[in-house]
């Protein structure tokens, strides 16, 4: 099939107006070269090329005036407020709210010709008569009638203001080249083209048109004869429900006949072609990624340099993951799309700065170990440290320290000399100041253009904030977002060749160009159409009133893209993401299912639904993890045993994950403890440990049961378990969630030590938080067993010994019909209890004895006591028993070497829901 812009190259080729004197209009810069290549194929011999412009390029050379950039135009709105809204004016952190959406209608009523004041003025009566009727608007009523009453006001002197600096909207750009809708005068568009040396004009490949641009191809056409050619096909143009064709059949019955030839009977390029569309799913951007890549080094096995092969991304959080998954040995991929400044190392580790003293800022002069963490270990921030001290072990020195804030005082301390940035700064411009001077000395070191062009990029977003710096004081919050939008401006872009290899580009650089093999992605709902949830004050009878383009609108430009796309494509492949983020993204775009209805009953179109494929390859798949328990293995298992000693814990890892036992027990390899700036569970339940240990140990000594203790008992436990918190947010909802916990557990017992409710009288305590230790005789090993009791009580018929719980446990956890079940990992609390009783068996003969669990999330709540065949007193002779048909077997099955230590899955276990 022949590409469109190689029809239009054709065609206006053999037209008898010489090239070099013919003008060319197009929707977009990407286009501009694809056109000159088009016609570089017609010609055998050197000519002088046509001018070629995209449409904005046009309409700034008409309206002799320069499009503002957005973060110029949000920085003029800002000045203009101050001085329409007066004492009323916000300060800028309040204004960034809102003004982006005001931006945003302003834009498109400048864009769509809408009279402003006609709309606001519309905006205030149905305010107003809202609140109509009510007997007192509330505060927030009166200050939005306010707004409305102000909007033409900010809206005039807005432009006045960027007026005065020859500056305009890109829609002002457009109304005034082109007020529709007349369109621009005759005398304006001869002497534009006198300036260009043309003869003829063409507009080439648009579809959707704003009432300016629609205004200039009718003027062009009525006074110099222009001509346009357009890009349709028949599938979509011939049905009148179709919504990728709504734009063009306006056009056709609303334009002037000489400018809508290609409208009247357009080609048939879908119902005739020979094309292969395939749909395949994969999970998150890194799946799509490989999915990509895997689809790639697949086509490269017949067209090795992927010539005519056009990946289009959707989403341009896609591009970084799919550059790294590209095929080994490609040569040539040219990226058009560019880079999202804001998605580069580079913008990370500034960003890093920006929170961690944004974060110090909220909580009035704290750290949050966190952001400390994550500056000291980002290479940009280490790059810009001009202190002589190790960063990593900075990090490891905090991460030890267990502590969730730092002062001031101690970050400097650690950071030293040359730790400025990390320092405090009486205001930002002293701050920023430092930042770009670091940064400036980090950019003159690299020579890397990977790195450079980001961090010079990230170095003149920061200069422009500089030099804008209103004289007021920002706040490290609205600095950050300032130099987020700045930054957002100015995209890292990629240099390659257009005509060579694989092309990459997002979905509106790929108007007017045609691909023989495509690939999309993500084709998500809410990606591809986006999702209708763009900000706008204006509301939908409003917009649709005054002609202004609604959700409807945009999802059928899209549509048009999508489908203009694929025309004339052989071979078409659609990449789903297949994870929702719980908000429908997880679904198929509606594109997908709509032509899947439409394409198949043509006969040359194959459809085909992959959905979710991975090859698996047998020899790279993780096998279950076992270790075998080799001589080397059980010395040193039996030396842990001897030496180190086995806990009740330790019993119940070996019984639930062998594996872990192995890495614990016999490696002493432990999970690194995080520092997290909310409690953790066990966290918690260290800091009621110690209150538990305080209250008790004081009633042994005195016989006073002091519910006073507690605040000063909370704030050591915290400050040993948990230092370095701050005074305010979530920490202060946990403190006192923990307060209300102690103090009601407290008051419960106090109670129940009174009244001896629960307990065989006469008592007194025994041990508090004590470790109790014995040996084990096997054969010729000597077993050492430990364990930590909570509380061990010495009643008038026996001993009791009480394990306090701050989590949720079940009773039935706690009832026993055999000694067998303590073998079980489910009856891995049973297993602890018995062995505490056992444990203290051997330091005190006789008994009976008893063990219980105290939860402390029922205060009021008895003991649960555990039973073994009902009985809740466990009499010596079980606990020798206990002994030989418990311990010794699972001592014994530890030393097997026969069983490896394995994970629970090898071993045909079931893990726990």
């Amino acid at each position: 099939m022949e590409a469109f812009l190689d029809r239009v190259a054709r065609e206006i080729q053999a037209e008898a107006t010489p090239l070099h004197r013919v003008g060319i209009v197009l929707p977009s810069r990407r286009a501009e070269r694809a056109l000159r290549h088009a016609f570089q194929k017609q010609v055998s011999h050197p000519v002088l090329s046509p001018a070629i412009w995209p449409i904005e390029a046009v309409m700034q050379d008409l309206a002799e005036r320069q499009p503002a950039r957005a973060m110029d135009q949000l920085l003029v709105l800002f000045a203009a407020h101050e001085e329409v809204f007066e004492s009323r004016s916000q300060p800028l952190e309040e204004f960034l709210r809102w003004a982006p959406t005001v931006l945003r209608d302003f834009g498109e009523m400048d864009r769509h010709g809408v009279d402003a004041e006609a709309v606001y003025r519309e905006m205030r009566e149905i305010e107003a008569l809202q609140q109509w009727g009510l007997e007192q608007p509330t505060e927030l009523m009166e200050r939005r009638l306010e707004l409305w009453k102000q909007l033409p006001g900010l809206y005039r002197r807005y432009h006045e203001r960027l007026d005065a600096k020859g500056w305009s909207t890109p829609g002002g750009v457009f109304q005034r080249a082109s007020p529709s809708p007349d369109g621009p005068p005759e005398a304006a568009l001869r002497a534009w083209m006198h300036r260009g040396e043309i003869d003829q004009l063409y507009f080439v490949g648009f579809n959707a048109l704003t009432p300016s641009e629609r205004a200039l191809f009718v003027s062009a056409h009525r006074h110099v004869g222009a001509r346009a050619f357009w890009d349709a096909d028949a599938h979509y143009m011939l049905n009148p429900q179709h919504e990728a064709g709504d734009a063009l059949r306006h056009h056709r019955d609303h334009l002037p006949e000489g400018l809508t030839a290609d409208l009247r009977e357009p080609p048939a390029w879908l119902s005739t072609s020979n094309a292969e569309f395939t749909v395949l799913r994969a999970n998150r951007a890194v799946g799509i990624a490989k999915t990509l890549g895997e689809v790639l080094g697949r086509l490269r096995k017949d067209h090795p340099l992927l010539e005519g092969t056009g990946v289009v991304l959707a989403d341009e959080g896609l591009l970084i993951p799919t550059l790294q998954a590209l095929p080994e040995g490609l040569e040539e991929a040219n990226v058009t799309m560019g880079m999202p400044l804001t998605s580069t190392a580079a913008f990370a580790g500034l960003d890093a700065l920006f929170q961690l003293h944004e974060a110090r800022e909220l909580s009035q002069g704290s750290y949050p170990y966190r952001l400390l963490q994550a500056t000291c270990i980002h290479p940009v921030c280490q790059a810009m440290y001009t202190g002589s001290r190790d960063l990593q072990q900075v990090a490891e020195r905090l991460r030890r320290s267990k502590r969730s804030h730092w002062s001031v005082a101690d970050v400097s301390e650690e950071f030293g000399e040359g730790g400025e940035l990390w320092g405090t700064y009486p205001d930002t411009s002293g701050f920023l100041q430092d930042l770009e001077g670091a940064l400036s000395h980090y950019v003159d070191g690299l020579r890397s253009a990977w790195e450079a062009e980001p961090a010079r990029l990230c170095l003149n977003a920061l200069h422009s904030l500089r030099v804008w710096m209103p004289h007021a004081a920002l706040s490290f919050g609205t600095l950050r977002r300032l130099f987020r939008q700045f930054a957002q401006e100015s995209p890292v872009n990629f240099y390659g060749e257009p005509f060579e290899g694989l092309q990459m580009l997002g979905l509106l650089e790929t108007r007017n160009l045609d691909f023989d093999t495509l690939i999309l992605a993500p084709m998500n709902e809410g990606v591809l159409p986006k999702g209708r949830n763009e900000a706008s004050f204006l509301p939908h009878d409003v917009r649709r009133a005054y002609g202004m383009p609604l959700p409807q609108d945009r999802e059928a430009i899209m549509a048009y893209h999508v489908y203009r796309l694929v025309q004339r494509a052989k071979r078409v492949f659609f990449l789903v993401n297949g994870e929702s983020d719980g908000m429908g993204k997880g679904e198929a775009s509606r594109f997908i299912a709509q032509m899947e209805v439409e394409l198949p009953r043509y006969p040359g179109i194959r459809w085909e639904d992959l959905g979710m494929q991975q090859t698996m390859d047998p020899q790279r798949l993780q096998r279950p993890w076992k270790m075998d328990k080799s001589p080397d293995v059980l010395n040193r298992l039996r030396h842990q045993l001897q030496e180190r000693g086995l806990s009740p814990s330790s019993m119940g890892t070996f019984l639930r994950d062998p594996a872990e036992f192995y890495l614990r027990f016999v490696l002493g390899v432990y999970e690194e403890e995080a520092v997290d700036e909310r409690m953790a569970a066990n966290i918690r339940g260290s800091i009621l440990h110690h209150v538990h240990e305080t209250l008790f140990k004081d009633y042994q000594a005195t016989g006073n049961w002091r519910v006073d203790l507690i605040p000063s008992a909370l704030e050591a436990g915290i400050q040993e378990f948990h230092p370095g918190r701050r005074h305010s947010g979530p920490f202060v909802i946990e403190q006192q969630v923990l307060l209300k916990m102690a103090e009601d557990w407290a008051q419960a017992e106090g109670q129940r030590i009174a009244s001896g409710e629960g307990r065989d009288l006469p008592w007194h305590i025994h041990l508090v938080e004590e470790n109790i230790e014995t040996t084990l005789t096997i054969g010729d090993l000597s077993v050492r067993m430990k364990g930590k009791a909570d509380r061990i009580e010495a009643w008038q018929h026996g001993w009791a010994v009480v394990d306090l719980k701050s989590g949720s446990f079940q009773p039935s956890e706690l009832k026993v019909k055999s000694l067998e079940e303590l073998l079980d990992p489910k009856k891995g609390k049973a297993l602890q209890l018995f062995t505490y009783a056992w444990l203290l068996s051997t330091h005190q003969a006789g008994g009976p004895f008893r063990a219980g669990i105290a939860a402390m999330r029922k205060p009021r709540g008895p003991v649960a006591w555990l039973t073994y065949q009902g009985d809740a007193w466990i009499r010596a002779e079980t606990l020798a028993e206990f002994e030989q048909c418990v311990l010794h077997p699972l001592v014994a099955q530890i030393l097997d070497p026969s069983q490896p230590f394995a994970a629970p899955d090898f071993l045909g276990e079931e893990e726990e829901n």
